[in-house]
C-alpha cells in the first residue's frame, strides 16, 4: 500500500517538474530558447510531457538530409524562435534519424543558434514508422505522414489542431502560427 502512494507521489512530483518551467537537464526536456544549440534525444514519454505542459505545442519534423528542412531552420523557424515571447506556445524540432555529431554538424553548418531534438533508431525508415506508429497513438486525429518536413500543431488535450502538410512538400510556418492566432 504504502509503495503504491510513494510510487504515485513520485510520478506526480515527476509531472510538476516537468510542467513548471518547462526546462529540464542532462537527458531531459530542454527549453528550445535559452540553451544555444544542441542536440539531444527525446523519448516519445518526453514528447508526450511536453505536449500536456504547453496550451500549444508546435512539432516540427526534419531530417539533416533535407534541403528544405535546413532551408526553414534557417530561415522562418530561426526568425520565429528570434521573436517568440508566446511562453504558452513549445515549439519542438525534431530530427527524424541522425546522431548527435551529425545533427549539431549540420545545426552549425546553418548558423541555426537553437537546439534540436532527434529521434532516432539509427534506421530512418524504422524511425518515421515508429513516430508516426507512436503519434498516432497519443495524438487524438493525427495522420501518418511519409516524408520531411512536417509540422504537427496540437493543444494540451493531445488534439491535432492542424497539420501544416501540402501535397507537394511545402511547409509554412507562418500559416501554422496564423491558425494560433485565431484560436
Amino acid at each position: 500500500m504504502y509503495k503504491k502512494i510513494l510510487l504515485i507521489v513520485l510520478i506526480s512530483l515527476t509531472f510538476v517538474f516537468a510542467c513548471s518551467d518547462g526546462v529540464k537537464t542532462d537527458g531531459e526536456i530542454k527549453d528550445i530558447k535559452n540553451n544555444g544549440v544542441f542536440a539531444q534525444n527525446i523519448t516519445i514519454d518526453e514528447i508526450d510531457s511536453l505536449v500536456l505542459c504547453n496550451k500549444y505545442t508546435i512539432i516540427y519534423c526534419w531530417g539533416v538530409w533535407c534541403k528544405p528542412c535546413l532551408s526553414h531552420l534557417q530561415n522562418e523557424i530561426s526568425s520565429y524562435l528570434d521573436a517568440k515571447t508566446n511562453d504558452s506556445i513549445a515549439f519542438l524540432p525534431i530530427c527524424i534519424g541522425g546522431s548527435e555529431d551529425k545533427v549539431l554538424s549540420v545545426l552549425h553548418s546553418i548558423n541555426f543558434k537553437y537546439g534540436s531534438y532527434i529521434f532516432s533508431s539509427k534506421n530512418t525508415a524504422l524511425d518515421k514508422y515508429i513516430i508516426n506508429n507512436k503519434f498516432n497513438k497519443l495524438f487524438n486525429s493525427y495522420k501518418k505522414v511519409d516524408y520531411v518536413p512536417f509540422v504537427v500543431l496540437l493543444n494540451n488535450n493531445k488534439d491535432v489542431l492542424n497539420y501544416n502538410i501540402k501535397e507537394k512538400r511545402y511547409y509554412s510556418l507562418s500559416e501554422t502560427l496564423e491558425m494560433l492566432n485565431n484560436i
